[in-house]
């Protein structure tokens, strides 16, 4: 089999270990430029006056206080009001991201909209030096790095302009490490390792037929200190351990290391020889770019016919299967970056219109553990495979922009 260019991402926004507790709730905030940015195209930016001052845009026809408020099929006409100028600002760069704001562009002609990208490209003090600097956009989505977490919302509330927390949440560790701090748009942990988990037991007949599940083992590679990536693993272990509990469960948990294919291949390598007695496998992994160091493990190790991989994100499972794969890594959990940018942009232009406010923006999707303050946006998930993952991207396209 082919050997996989490793994903080439890189997010620094998870070398983070520790967020400490929310700042305190103000008037939503926003941002402005510092690299150039990059435009949606090559005509003039439409640019809107800052909220608030003389010359604002008016708001939008509906009132605040409905709960389902920020949603792509909003009944408001985006056109009676001028073009708003929105960044997608991002701590770091890479594939991922690219997709992101790729999928943001795709966003701007419904929305009434002009998205322009701007990166840290990793770097903490520039990160935020050129968040203090985006007074002249009307809204933001902010892409942050945990450790910075604390002082990118003091910069965002003094600055008093709307904005989201985009793929990455503001969350604090204590007491309430899941609690979310700002209206999202991330995976809801949870439900992404669940979901991936259940497709694998409802699969692995079709694979092996009958088995003793006594001899049956699943592997998590996780994060254990980033609760955006924990929970994943927390929610493949309960249903693991729920339906199979007298199945082998480890958790690989590379917090503290590089988080790279080397660092997934060398822990499968150990687990799976540690264990001889365990025949069968499901591995999880709950982030896209450690996975295909599993699947080469697997490989090496020459068991690819009793294992079944999954992972609760998809883009280097794409990669992957377009170079011709058909390996262990049966599956993944359908991450189309439409998903993320189709809500962002509608909740975002709800805060500047007028419509919603931070905490009545998706009122109607606040749910546990997420806390009450703030909501979580509710994306809906699919566990694509080899056989059906063009047709899955192919649908959210025609679904949103057709």
């Amino acid at each position: 089999m082919k050997k996989q260019k490793l994903f080439s991402l890189v997010l620094a926004v998870i070398l983070a270990l520790s967020v400490v507790a929310c700042a305190n709730q103000g008037d939503a905030p926003a941002p402005s430029s510092s690299d150039a940015p990059n435009t949606a195209d090559n005509s003039p930016v439409a640019t809107s006056p800052p909220a608030g001052s003389e010359s604002s845009p008016p708001t939008a026809q509906a009132p605040v206080g409905g709960e389902h408020v920020g949603y792509w099929d909003d009944p408001v006409d985006h056109y009676a009001r001028p073009a708003y100028r929105i960044a997608h600002y991002s701590f770091g760069s890479g594939t991922m991201i690219d997709r992101y704001y790729e999928a943001l562009q795709k966003c701007q002609e419904k929305m009434n909209i002009t998205v322009d990208f701007v990166t840290a490209n990793g770097d903490d003090e520039k990160f935020i030096n050129n968040l203090e600097l985006m007074s002249d956009r009307d809204g933001l989505l902010v892409d942050t790095n945990p450790n910075l977490s604390v002082r990118a919302f003091e910069v965002l509330t003094e600055m008093g302009k709307p904005w989201i927390a985009f793929s990455m949440p503001f969350q604090n560790l204590d007491p309430d490490p899941l609690k979310i701090c700002w209206p999202t748009v991330a995976l809801d942990g949870f439900a992404v390792g669940t979901q991936s988990t259940k497709w694998l037991i409802d699969n692995y007949k079709d694979y092996w037929g009958e088995i003793d599940t006594k001899k049956l083992g699943l592997i998590t590679i996780t994060v254990s200190t980033l609760p955006l990536f924990s929970t994943r693993s927390d929610g493949a272990r309960d249903l693991f351990q729920q339906t199979f509990p007298d199945s082998l469960y480890i958790e690989g948990d590379i917090a503290g290391q590089q988080f790279t294919a080397e660092a997934a291949y060398n822990m499968i390598s150990a687990y799976v020889s540690a264990n001889p007695g365990t025949e069968y496998w499901m591995i999880n992994v709950v982030m896209a770019m450690v996975a295909p160091g599993v699947a080469r493990a697997i490989e090496t190790l020459g068991v690819e016919d009793r294992v079944l991989i999954t992972c609760c994100e998809s883009p280097t499972a794409v990669e992957e299967w377009d170079s011709g794969y058909d390996g262990s890594w049966v599956s993944a959990v359908g991450i189309a970056e439409e998903i993320y940018a189709v809500p962002a942009t509608a909740g975002l232009v709800a805060l500047i219109d007028g419509r919603a406010t931070p905490d009545t923006l998706w009122a109607d999707s606040k749910r546990a553990p997420y806390g009450d303050d703030y909501a979580l946006f509710p994306m809906e998930l699919e566990v694509i495979t080899r056989d059906t993952y063009k047709a899955y991207f192919e649908n959210i396209d025609t679904t949103y922009f057709s």
